[in-house]
């Protein structure tokens, strides 16, 4: 995916503030790099959330 296309999709898309490139992965981020994935999930999920720091410390702790 090119520079151009990307922010193309990123302006498409109603409210988005941000569009996550992995690169070199293709249609199967959860098979091909599933720990990068889950800590988009994560940062996407806890962006504006107060306690942020608290449940990443307790979950990497439980690592």
């Amino acid at each position: 995916m090119d520079r151009d296309a990307t922010t193309r999709t990123l302006i498409a898309i109603p409210g988005a503030s941000n569009l996550e490139v992995f690169r070199n992965i293709g249609h199967s981020p959860h098979l091909e790099a599933p720990q990068q994935l889950v800590d988009r999930w994560i940062d996407f999920i806890l962006d504006d959330f107060d306690g942020y720091d608290a449940v990443r410390r307790r979950a990497l702790d439980a690592e």
